[in-house]
């Protein structure tokens, strides 16, 4: 009950409009689109008992680097169908951040892959400022009319010039702020 507290102030918790109206609280938006979650909802998801089904169970997946199956190979056939072997993404870059951040480098590949494996502005070296920046995470991409150009900000901000400081910069800080927490 203190977690779905939490979870349900202000505006912690958000759905995008194109779920039932009745998994709304209110009808305030706090960004374009989202609005609050009600309890309900956000007690729902909040649940595991509601996701060990064949699909879901991987949420629980721990996220941890295990050097003795998560190798360059695995994390390189993760990679292979999107736009990011292309742009230097490398197996081998994932596996070198995953051991020094001991996170896993499938999660880690999976995550770039699922936030630009179609290619696009995060992954391909656009200039701000006149340097090129990489953000295959999409970290710091939310809010405002152009999230992508807020998450290459951030980008740029945090020097991450070239594919193996992004991914080591956003590997970095996913496990201190979302994998160690």
């Amino acid at each position: 009950s203190a977690a779905l507290a939490k979870q349900t102030s202000g505006g912690t918790s958000l759905i995008y409009k194109s779920y039932p109206s009745s998994y709304r609280d209110g009808s305030k938006q706090y960004e374009t689109g989202w609005y609050k979650a009600n309890s309900k909802v956000v007690a729902f998801f909040m649940d595991p008992r509601n996701f060990l089904d064949e699909n879901s169970i991987y949420m629980f997946e721990d996220l941890s680097y295990k050097p003795s199956y998560q190798t360059a190979s695995v994390t390189a056939n993760i990679l292979a169908p999107s736009k990011l072997p292309g742009y230097g993404f490398t197996g081998n870059l994932f596996v070198n951040a995953a051991a020094a951040n001991n996170v896993s480098p499938v999660f880690l590949a999976a995550r770039a892959r699922q936030e630009t494996g179609s290619g696009g502005d995060a992954i391909n070296g656009t200039k701000i400022l006149g340097t090129p920046v990489y953000n295959p995470f999409n970290i710091g991409a939310f809010g405002g009319t152009n999230p992508l150009y807020n998450g290459l900000l951030y980008a740029y901000a945090k020097g991450w010039t070239s594919p193996a400081l992004a991914i080591n910069g956003g590997a970095q800080e996913l496990a201190k702020n979302y994998i160690n927490q």
